[in-house]
């Protein structure tokens, strides 16, 4: 997925449903020599290793560039880029588009969702390029790319709505403020475990946020087996009109057994 701030698209995380096990071979040989009575000693030790598929943390170019006109948006990936891949495993992109916040307690955004496709009309690229070239003036004059290493793409908003940080983080960037005071980051974010929030997938595929099946008082038990850093996020969600856009507080109990 895509995510655009401040005119260019920001990556996300992606699985590659291709990737294999890693497997390592390695091979060792070595010899310890004593002599004078044990006074004096020489090692030598050498070592190979061989590792097929190994998963590497890559880091990808941050952003593209795009035009739009209204909430048609208009974009360049190369074919033999990741985000292409993602596009092509999932159509669907969320949008954000603002000036880039100095804190992001700063951000204030058009918030949309899209889905994303390729323009193969010859005369719709043509237009497309034109619209780039007159946003990013570092592509004045410039040529339109082959298609055969890039692809101009159009992304149609489908769902709109105003995105606003000065009031509260979302869930993601508390988890993100809360890991750095522990010397981590957004890569180290897992997968996270939603009591209250209802999201039901529809016959068509598509998910939906409707009103919370919780009710005042009720409760979740965890037992925790080892050490654990929990963070926990109780924030407005801008999807989702429940309690008007403003949380109720949450009581977390902390037993030592």
């Amino acid at each position: 997925m895509l995510t655009p701030i401040g005119g260019a698209f920001n990556k996300t995380t992606l699985g590659n449903n291709f990737l294999k096990p890693a497997h390592s071979s390695e091979f060792e040989a070595g010899f310890n020599l004593e002599f004078g009575g044990s006074r004096y000693t020489i090692e030598y030790t050498y070592s190979k290793k061989n590792t097929k598929d190994q998963i590497l943390l890559v880091a990808l170019p941050s952003v593209v560039g795009y035009a739009n006109r209204g909430f048609d948006l208009v974009f360049l990936v190369y074919r033999s880029g990741q985000k292409l891949t993602n596009i092509k495993h999932d159509d669907r992109i969320s949008i954000a588009v603002a000036a880039e916040p100095a804190d992001l307690h700063e951000l204030r955004a058009v918030y949309a969702g899209a889905h994303a496709q390729e323009i193969e009309d010859e005369a719709e690229r043509q237009e497309a390029w034109r619209q780039l070239m007159q946003r990013h003036s570092n592509l004045a004059g410039s040529q339109l790319p082959d298609s055969k290493e890039a692809v101009l793409m159009r992304a149609r908003c489908k769902y709109v709505s105003m995105l606003d940080f000065t009031q509260s983080l979302g869930h993601r960037e508390n988890f993100v403020v809360e890991l750095a005071k522990h010397g981590m980051s957004k890569r180290d974010i897992v997968s996270n475990i939603n009591f209250f929030m209802n999201v039901p997938i529809l016959p068509d595929g598509e998910l939906a946020i409707v009103d919370g099946a919780s009710k005042p008082g009720d409760y979740v038990v965890l037992k925790a087996e080892m050490d654990v850093l929990c963070v926990i996020s109780n924030c407005p969600q801008v999807n989702n009109p429940c309690n008007g856009f403003k949380p109720t507080p949450v009581r977390v109990m902390i037993w030592d057994t």
